[in-house]
C-alpha cells in the first residue's frame, strides 16, 4: 500500500481518536448535568436548548464546509444519547 494513502490513513485515526475523547468529555458532563437536573427537580428534555443547539451546531458545521444534515444527524444521536443517560 502506498505510504501517502497510510499517512492519510494515520490522520483519519488521529481524528477519530479526538473525536472520541471529545464524545468522552461531553459525556462526563452529561452526568453532571444529570445529577443537577435531578437535584433541583429539573426536567431532563429542554426542547427550546435542543432545538438552539442543533441550529448552532448545524451554522458551526457549515462554517467548516460541512453538511448541516450530516451535523444534525449526528448530534440528535449525541443528545439522544445524552437524554437516555439522564433518565
Amino acid at each position: 500500500m502506498n505510504d501517502s494513502l497510510l499517512q492519510l490513513r494515520d490522520q483519519i485515526d488521529n481524528a477519530d481518536k479526538k473525536l472520541i475523547a471529545a464524545l468522552a468529555e461531553r459525556f462526563t458532563v452529561v452526568a453532571q448535568i444529570k445529577a443537577y437536573k435531578k437535584e433541583h427537580h429539573v426536567p431532563a428534555l429542554d426542547q427550546n436548548r435542543y432545538e438552539s443547539m442543533i441550529t448552532d451546531r448545524k451554522k458551526l458545521g457549515e462554517a467548516h464546509g460541512l453538511s448541516p444534515a450530516l451535523i444534525a444527524a449526528i448530534f440528535t444521536a449525541i443528545h439522544d444519547h445524552s437524554l437516555k443517560q439522564q433518565l
